[in-house]
């Protein structure tokens, strides 16, 4: 009887608990105990996620890339977004202030634009991509209920013929030589941001480098970062002794706007124009940054636009009878926290960077 006892505890026991725990059922609505009903939603996704951008990873200049992509969602996407070339040029109003502006802080009209307002562009596209450098290629796709996502892949567009320069520039203890931007014959262009950012570094010529990012509150979770640079190369070949110190000039343009909106203290935004000599067959590069603009979020809301000539010096040193790459270029970093807003341009038809030319003086023996 004691046995036939505990054995009826459990089995009572096992129902109370599998009554409390079962889950919804219409059956139990009388239940204090019994769970609300969720809401139908058979496969619980919510918001939709983009689980693969399909497209081509590098590209020639003048080829087409063809991009679909992936979804996993439990209700239709009504609209799929697509931007391929992110620039400042559609929105220009806002990005740079009007004509006749000077140098220095000012605060735009509007409210930081929409970049995918105008890109209801289909679920599969082509773009053909005529600028060599490093693209974005980003997607915005919204579904039935409302729920936006984003996500992007990178395009590396180089040309058809590989670089070469075949007119070094000699130079020797003593002597002064100078090289124009349109004499420079090497082109490197690197971005990386994080997923949902846009973001393009490219180059209309040797001499002139572009550089566009841009961050918004759907751009990503957490911390969002961008980091891109174009830079161009001329072969230097020194006829010197062991050591062969001297001083480089350059000279640059300077045409763009940085912004910060919502921003917490740590944000930043960053333009940097930089100098890097290197061995051409080999060793660690050496390199010096000539000018930098830095606007960070400890001072809210800021927008600032750059308009000027610059001339820096920075003393070089060439070991031996070598041949160098020397390389001239640009850098933009963005660091934007979760929410908050964030753009540098120095692009389109509005903003560059353009080399004029670089002074190299050895230093007499």
């Amino acid at each position: 009887m004691r046995l036939l006892g505990v054995v009826l505890f459990i089995l009572l026991a096992s129902m109370l608990v599998l009554t409390m725990f079962a889950g919804c059922s219409k059956e139990c609505e009388e239940c204090q105990r019994c769970p609300d009903c969720p809401d139908t939603n058979a496969t619980n996704i919510d918001p939709p996620y983009i689980q693969n951008i399909l497209g081509p990873g590098e590209l020639t200049v003048g080829d087409n890339g063809d991009f679909s992509y992936e979804v996993l969602t439990d209700t239709s996407i009504v609209r799929s977004s697509w931007i391929f070339f992110a620039n400042s040029d559609e929105y220009s109003d806002y990005f740079f202030p009007g004509a006749g502006a000077s140098e220095g802080n000012w605060t735009p009209d509007s409210e930081p634009p929409n970049m995918f307002a105008n890109a209801d562009t289909g679920e599969t596209l082509s773009y053909t991509y005529s600028r060599r450098g490093v693209f974005t290629a980003t997607l915005e796709i919204e579904d039935a209920d409302g729920y936006v996502e984003r996500s992007g892949t990178f395009v590396q567009v180089e040309p058809a013929v590989p670089d070469t320069d075949e007119n070094h520039i000699i130079i020797a203890p003593g002597l002064t030589d100078t090289v124009y931007g349109d004499e420079f014959a090497m082109l490197d262009c690197a971005l990386w941001a994080s997923d949902g950012c846009l973001a393009s570094a490219y180059a209309d010529s040797f001499d002139v480098f572009k550089n566009f990012a841009f961050i918004d509150s759907l751009s990503g979770i957490d911390d969002r970062y961008v980091s891109s640079s174009v830079k161009s190369g001329k072969i230097i070949q020194v006829a010197g002794a062991a050591s062969n110190p001297g001083t480089l000039f350059v000279n640059f343009d300077v045409i763009g706007a940085m912004h910060l909106w919502d921003a917490e203290p740590t944000d930043f935004v960053k333009y940097s124009v930089f100098v890097t000599t290197r061995l051409t067959d080999g060793g660690l590069p050496e390199t010096q940054y000539v000018y930098s603009k830095t606007l960070d979020g400890s001072e809210g809301d800021q927008s600032y636009y750059l308009d000027s000539n610059y001339e820096i010096s920075i003393p070089v040193n060439f070991e031996g009878s070598e041949e160098y790459k020397l390389w001239v270029g640009t850098k933009i970093e963005i660091l934007s926290s979760e929410g908050a807003g964030a753009a540098i341009c120095f692009d389109g038809e509005n903003g560059m960077t353009r080399l004029n030319y670089v002074i190299l003086a050895l230093d007499k023996p």
